[in-house]
């Protein structure tokens, strides 16, 4: 065991794995801190502090209901697809259940969010106003668990490059597009 791991380390073609992902990654993390700063600081200039907290607001609901609307099948998923690597039948069982759960739940808690956006932001967050808000972030929910799920399947099977891609890049232009929307039609 100990031997085939230093053969590895030692394998010029591992060590070219490991900097190509380290290299992605780094890109990838600075390409979404530098974003989501200027997301950030024109969202805050553009609609003002209650508008920014507003903002964030919207994205902590969004972020709870999608994690607990994926029942964590990322993590899953992540340590089974190593595991059963050699069968393919069991991952594509694994991936299909993820889905088959994650998805009608998120999309009735995404239904219920929009639904319910009026009575929620009067009862919970004292304002009618942020309702509209809610309505468009509402749509957030499902895409954000499917991402979670999209997370573990690429780490299961360690694809940096795409993990970078999708999960770290493909969720701030969905709140980009987000935050665009509510600023729109909420003026």
């Amino acid at each position: 065991m100990t031997k085939r791991v230093i053969d590895q380390y030692h394998n010029k073609s591992a060590t070219e794995h490991l900097v190509n992902g380290s290299i992605v990654a780094l890109v990838g993390t600075v390409f979404v801190v530098f974003a989501s700063f200027l997301l950030k600081v024109v969202v805050a200039r553009g609609v003002g502090s209650h508008g920014y907290g507003t903002l964030l607001l919207g994205l902590s609901i969004v972020m709870i209901l999608s994690k607990f609307s994926s029942f964590a099948f990322n993590t899953t998923l992540s340590r089974q697809i190593p595991y059963h690597i050699e069968d393919k039948y069991k991952i594509k069982h694994f991936i299909f259940i993820a889905i088959l759960v994650v998805l009608p739940f998120s999309l009735f808690i995404n239904t219920s969010l929009f639904y319910f956006s009026k009575p929620l932001s009067e009862l919970f967050l004292h304002d009618i106003k942020l309702s509209p808000m809610l309505e468009v972030m509402s749509f957030l929910v499902p895409l954000y668990a499917l991402i979670e799920i999209l997370n573990g399947i690429l780490r299961g099977f360690n694809k940096i490059k795409h993990l970078i891609l999708l999960v770290r890049i493909l969720p701030n232009v969905l709140l980009l597009i987000a935050v665009s929307f509510v600023l729109y039609f909420n003026g």
